[in-house]
């Protein structure tokens, strides 16, 4: 998720539409969007957000080393954004019929995050 406010922020998530789907939505100039969304048919995959200026790019892959576009958005914010890993507590029993209905859980094997700095001259 990259977070300006409640009312800017873009977050890119797997199973919250449906299992295995992952889907690219967020609130610009709070207006909430839908901006992708696609179904890779696994449990776990490997999300990337990309940021350069205002634009973000939202991308998504089974690990195998082939990564698929899931949309691309503009996010304007004045100073700066935060960024991290979100877990949302809204279970959906239609989707998820067998998962304990108390709350959520995020799990991961692995977290990167890389920022490039401009220098002078």
């Amino acid at each position: 998720m990259i977070w300006k406010d409640a009312e800017n922020y873009l977050r890119l998530d797997l199973g919250t539409a449906a299992s295995g789907h992952v889907m690219f939505s967020g609130c610009i100039r709070n207006r909430d969007i839908v901006i992708g969304r696609g179904r890779l048919g696994t449990e776990q995959a490997c999300l990337r957000l990309e940021r350069s200026g205002t634009n973000v790019r939202a991308l998504a892959s089974t690990g195998n080393g082939r990564w698929y576009s899931v949309g691309r958005a503009e996010l304007r914010a004045d100073g700066p954004v935060q960024a991290g890993l979100f877990a949302d507590g809204a279970i959906r029993p239609e989707v998820y019929l067998r998962l304990d209905q108390e709350g959520s859980e995020i799990r991961f094997t692995g977290l990167e995050s890389s920022s490039l700095k401009s220098g002078g001259a």
